[in-house]
């Protein structure tokens, strides 16, 4: 019984040993397996290098066996079938066409692997009580204002005051000097012309005129109102008295004082440590190689020779081939090394039967050849 209560006590320190260890393993397990991995991808790929040299030794020998079967043919192959007159063929070599082919190749297999995940914990906030809430009694002192009073020192009364005369100016318009007349020199209309005189024998013109009068103002000061006296009211007078009184008595009021807390931060555990199976998927590589498609033959093939190549033909073909871009020469109906380039590349572009040394029918069809 003793021994069991040992081994509880003791199990938190073992399981943390056992998580220790075993992540320790796991990361020298998953080392094996990554060399064991690499090993396996090596020699995997050893294999497919083995495979491609299998395969080369392989075309080699089907070009021998074809090239072998070519030379022990008969002399009845040496002419093309149902030729027709005006026909030129050409025996040619026909090389072996090739493709490409990918393979989904195993590198690793799928496995499994067992991660340690570590508790997860939250951190939260904790109002924790420091103070609890209470009364406490507050004075609140008087209130006083200050009062203003109005008192009569001197009643109202009424004086005697003597008031001086009053005078005004006045204003008169007088003659200065009266009307009189005068003679003063004149002139009149002699001749249909303004003169002074009428002829130089005669005086002069004199005219006979009103002087108006002139007048003038004499201001002189009169008298508007003789002296008397007059009743004027004296008001009365007063002080102002301030006096400080109590407009509001002393209180006792109990007023409540709330509770104080205080936030304390502390982590809390969400989810204890364990452990989980991870999967690892298997991983493949694509391996692209070299396969064979048609293989190496040799045929006859209706080509131009100088039975139907003519300097006409060769014009024809030389402006369709200006006319496509390929040809930059003159149309001079001569045959070239730089034809026989475009030629080809016409005939490559249009998919067509193409050699070094020959031009097929087909091409020179597409040319404009009839």
């Amino acid at each position: 019984m003793g021994t069991k209560l040992t081994i509880r006590r003791t199990m938190p320190v073992a399981a943390i040993t056992a998580v220790l260890v075993l992540s320790g393993c796991v990361s020298q397990q998953a080392q094996m397996e990554a060399e064991k991995r690499d090993m396996a991808l090596q020699e995997r790929e050893a294999e497919i290098k083995k495979a491609e040299m299998a395969l080369k030794a392989r075309e080699a020998d089907v070009v021998k066996q074809e090239k072998m079967a070519a030379s022990a043919t008969t002399k009845q192959d040496y002419f093309p079938p149902t030729p027709k007159p005006g026909q030129c063929f050409a025996r040619v070599l026909i090389p072996a066409t090739y493709g490409t082919a990918s393979e989904k190749m195993l590198v690793r297999e799928a496995s499994t692997r067992i991660e340690t995940t570590p508790p997860q914990y939250e951190v939260i906030d904790e109002k924790v009580l420091i103070r609890a809430a209470y009364e406490r009694t507050v004075v609140i002192p008087a209130e006083y204002g200050t009062k203003t009073e109005k008192l009569l020192v001197k009643p109202a009364t009424t004086r005697l005051v003597p008031t001086p005369p009053e005078y005004k100016t006045v204003t008169k318009r007088v003659i200065d000097t009266p009307e009189r007349t005068e003679w003063k020199r004149g002139s009149a209309v002699v001749d249909g012309a303004l003169a002074t005189r009428i002829d130089n024998d005669t005086g002069d013109i004199m005219c006979l005129i009103t002087i108006p009068a002139t007048y003038k103002e004499i201001s002189t000061t009169v008298l508007a109102k003789p002296a008397g006296t007059k009743t004027i009211d004296i008001p009365a007078e007063y002080r102002t008295v301030s006096s400080t009184m109590e407009t509001k008595p002393e209180q006792i009021k109990k007023i409540k004082v709330p509770a104080e807390y205080r936030t304390i931060r502390k982590q809390k555990l969400v989810k204890p440590a364990g452990k989980k199976t991870i999967k690892i998927p298997a991983e493949y590589k694509t391996v692209t190689k070299r396969v064979l498609k048609t293989e190496e033959k040799i045929t006859w093939r209706d080509v131009l020779c100088d039975v139907n190549l003519t300097s006409q033909t060769i014009t024809t073909m030389q402006s369709a081939l200006a006319k496509a871009g390929m040809w930059s020469g003159n149309a001079d109906g001569r045959l070239s090394a730089g034809m026989m380039s475009a030629v080809n590349k016409f005939a490559k572009s249009k998919g067509l039967p193409f050699g070094e040394h020959y031009i097929s029918i087909e091409t020179a069809a597409a040319l404009g050849v009839k």
